[in-house]
């Protein structure tokens, strides 16, 4: 089922509308060009390791002059941290001068692109940033990029027939990225959330999550990252001691903890912002460029709490699915 996957994730990213491969053959078409990346996180983050890695496969064998720098957004989540984290990225984009500056999830265009570069002479190209970016003033002449959206209303359907109601809450990571999922769901959807929680460490997940098991019908558990305390043993077997209700998540390092999942893939987003950067090179301005968001879904069922629900899934789901043991 995994090399299925990666095969539609293939089929979807040669489908994007208004792209042309690279020349990847030929990497002497790129060998003077430098490209600069801001992470914002840290190294072991599974969702941007991810992202970044297939960035980078796609830029090496383009074979441009690249440098990478870290924020670390969910380790250091004050405003002077932050502001630190920002000017270091910034002094070190000064100092290598690149032709083109990629940044990933939203804290880098919130505390980088948009004081220093936003209508500049640098193109910017951003990933992952989630659900909207006009609050920033993007798009503008020298930036585009990925947003990253849950498919949430393909994936309430798919999991109504199996919910005893269609009351649902959010259960995440107290930070910036997990309140603008929180945010955005509802007005997308039009579906308020009967419960809404975001927390700061595990034992306040683990309360939480006891309580909305009576609270709602579907809970949609989106983020653990930020949590220090985050034991993910432990919380696995807590989940299949203690879930009552339908769950349901969209990020890939939360399908062992949800029953049902239309998860993002982080590939997609890298990949997009690697394959644009080098379209950039290639002489196409980014304002020619439209903002994107993602289409590759990898819909993850989680069998041994499906199990443990009594809910048994039609034959062509199952089939279509990763299967979570």
């Amino acid at each position: 089922m995994k090399y299925i996957c990666c095969f539609m994730l293939a089929i979807c990213f040669l489908a994007q509308p208004g792209w042309s491969a690279p020349d990847t053959t030929a990497p002497v078409q790129f060998a003077t060009k430098k490209i600069f990346y801001i992470n914002a996180y840290s190294p072991g983050y599974v969702w941007s390791d991810a992202e970044q890695g297939e960035m980078e496969r796609v830029l090496h064998e383009a074979g441009v002059q690249y440098q990478s720098f870290y924020m670390s957004s969910k380790d250091h989540k004050k405003p002077e941290e932050i502001h630190v984290a920002a000017s270091k990225a910034h002094d070190l984009i000064e100092s290598f001068k690149p032709d083109v500056l990629i940044v990933s999830d939203d804290n880098p265009v919130a505390h980088v692109v948009v004081p220093w570069y936003k209508n500049s002479s640098l193109p910017v190209v951003f990933c992952g940033v989630n659900w909207d970016c006009s609050h920033y003033g993007l798009p503008c002449t020298n930036v585009t990029g990925m947003l990253e959206v849950s498919l949430f209303s393909k994936m309430l359907q798919a999991i109504y027939p199996f919910a005893r109601g269609k009351r649902v809450g959010i259960l995440t990571d107290n930070n910036e990225t997990d309140h603008l999922e929180g945010a955005f769901i509802p007005k997308r959807c039009n579906l308020p959330w009967a419960a809404e929680k975001y927390v700061n460490s595990f034992a306040e997940w683990k309360q939480d999550y006891l309580a909305m098991q009576d609270q709602v019908d579907i809970l949609f558990l989106y983020g653990t990252a930020g949590m220090s305390d985050w034991n993910e043993e432990e919380a696995e077997a807590f989940v299949r001691a203690n879930t009552r209700i339908m769950t349901c998540g969209t990020q890939y390092y939360m399908r062992h903890l949800v029953v049902v999942g239309y998860m993002k893939s982080a590939e997609e987003q890298g990949h997009w912002a690697a394959q644009t950067a080098l379209r950039i090179l290639s002489g196409t301005p980014p304002s020619a460029i439209p903002v994107a968001e993602n289409k590759v879904t990898i819909l993850t069922l989680n069998m041994t709490l499906a199990k443990k629900l009594g809910v048994v899934f039609p034959l062509d789901m199952v089939n279509l699915a990763e299967l979570v043991h």
